[in-house]
């Protein structure tokens, strides 16, 4: 694990590389005359204990790289921004865009949220759900994949992907303080490696038939 990345920094980093692949896609769009997107919003509002009431939006853009492709699966991005009253957030992004004859697939995902969790113990050394610890973070991860189709069905390439966990609040009597357990106190890890993708879906969004198995190996720093 490395310290040493201001995540602010690398959050900044991270969401204009993002923007610029939306912006990637949206370009491609207007490049056509042809209308070949659609935009689907959607309210989301939930309850659960961590978070009491949860309310927000969800906003899905589904297009082609290449409207005349009618072959290549269709492309999308999704946007979700949801906020609590316990004054908590999440906002997340991802997209896959699927270029001419579906030889070259780009996957990303990122969120940043400011959310709780509970904490029990480490591995069989568990506490009652009485004496359990609430941990409240802020967090970011970033995940980037860029495949190519080697074989029929099947991709092969690069996948990069970041997690930093920041401003760490933890109870005064505190297990995981007491234990001093690694990154406690806040961390940064970052890996590359190769990711393969086996998929004969008919549809990435909403699957009929086929079948999808994803395997990743990355070496962290």
């Amino acid at each position: 694990m490395s310290r040493n990345l201001n995540p602010r920094l690398g959050l900044i980093a991270l969401f204009l590389c993002l923007c610029s692949t939306i912006s990637f896609a949206e370009k491609k769009k207007e490049q056509k005359k042809e209308k070949n997107h659609s935009i689907l919003p959607l309210p989301v509002i939930y309850y659960s204990p961590e978070t009491k009431l949860a309310f927000g939006g969800l906003v899905f853009n589904l297009f082609h790289m290449e409207p005349e492709d009618t072959l290549t699966q269709t492309s999308y991005v999704r946007s979700a921004f949801i906020y609590t009253l316990n004054n908590q957030y999440l906002f997340e992004v991802d997209n896959a865009l699927f270029f001419r004859d579906d030889r070259m697939r780009m996957k990303n995902y990122f969120i940043l949220r400011s959310y709780p969790d509970f904490f029990y113990g480490i591995g069989q050394d568990i506490v009652a759900e009485d004496d359990k610890e609430q941990i409240a973070f802020f967090d970011l991860k970033y995940r980037a994949s860029f495949l190519f189709r080697i074989a029929k069905n099947m991709y092969l390439g690069p996948r990069y992907q970041l997690y930093s966990a920041m401003d760490i609040d933890l109870p005064e009597e505190s297990m995981i303080r007491d234990r001093e357990l690694t990154g406690y106190g806040g961390y940064t890890s970052s890996g590359l490696g190769l990711a393969f993708q086996w998929d004969t879906r008919d549809n990435v969004l909403n699957a009929t038939s086929g079948h999808l198995i994803e395997l990743a190996r990355i070496v962290h720093a």
